[in-house]
């Protein structure tokens, strides 16, 4: 969506900004941050990781 261009663009942002409303948002915040929980839960104890 990013380096789509007119008029593609525009579709995606509309399809994007009528899934993602502030209210619909706000009600998957509690599965979103129970899913980054478990990922997070599950990297090896020690060392590093990349996160993105």
């Amino acid at each position: 969506m990013m380096e789509a261009d007119s008029p593609e663009h525009t579709r995606l942002r509309r399809l994007a900004s009528a899934a993602f409303t502030p209210r619909r948002t706000a009600e998957l915040a509690p599965r979103i941050e129970q899913l980054a929980h478990a990922l997070i839960d599950a990297l090896p104890p020690a060392g590093e990781a990349d996160l993105v």
